[in-house]
């Protein structure tokens, strides 16, 4: 039962839910903006948004399964671009932590790190074909004696990356949805302001993102190692 609920809060709510919940929410304020009573602030662009969602329980019950399937669509998303940036070669796989921008030292990072997303989506546009976008999966490399172990760490440390990471793309999304509400209702200097949170609130989010995706794919070459399993970059 514990492991139930752990997996349905952290697992399903934070890494799923959540972020498509970020990316609906940010999506309607563009189609609220546009439609309706004219809102001229953001505490009323808010409000509309909400009492659009939250009004009517069947609404609310509908946010929630969208919410839900949005969460998933991004989570495809992450994961097919991690495994780009791994199989993209054609050989020996590449560790993701060693990509484009990642050695660079972190301040910096920090300031280009959504656009490292936008170039990482759009070069994954190139793979050939499905394989390439394919991550080879751990468990079935992992010796009997160590699954206990490795299943603590999946759960420690998956969770907490997929939140982080899909989270971020959903920032990113936001990013550009809240420019466009923007041009809908008109520029001030504390919309402006908000945009500049959102793009750094999406860098820290990505970036520990893949340090907690870096960890767990660390941890899994140690256990596939001890296998005579190993694949070399995870």
């Amino acid at each position: 039962m514990d492991q139930f609920l752990s997996r349905f809060t952290f697992g399903l709510l934070m890494a799923q839910v959540f972020p498509g919940g970020v990316f609906l929410l940010s999506l309607t304020s563009p189609l609220r903006a546009s439609r309706g009573t004219p809102v001229t602030s953001m505490s009323q662009l808010v409000l509309a948004v909400g009492n659009f969602w939250f009004g009517s329980t069947t609404r609310t019950v509908l946010f929630l399964f969208l919410a839900g399937s949005l969460g998933m669509l991004i989570h495809g998303l992450s994961w097919m671009v991690m495994a780009w940036l791994e199989n993209h070669l054609g050989g020996p796989v590449t560790k993701v932590r060693d990509s484009f921008w990642h050695n660079w030292k972190l301040g910096y990072q920090v300031l280009v790190a959504p656009v490292k997303m936008v170039g990482e989506l759009g070069w994954a546009l190139r793979a050939q074909g499905i394989e390439q976008v394919t991550m080879e999966e751990s468990g079935s490399h992992i010796s009997p004696l160590d699954k206990p172990l490795f299943d603590f760490f999946e759960d420690f440390y998956l969770y907490f990356a997929q939140f982080y990471a899909h989270t971020a793309y959903a920032l990113l999304a936001s990013i550009f949805l809240i420019a466009w509400t923007w041009l809908i209702i008109g520029w001030t200097w504390r919309r402006g302001a908000v945009l500049v949170l959102l793009y750094f609130a999406t860098s820290i989010f990505f970036l520990i993102g893949r340090t907690q995706f870096a960890s767990l794919f660390k941890s899994e070459n140690v256990f596939r190692n001890r296998a005579g399993t190993l694949t070399p970059g995870l």
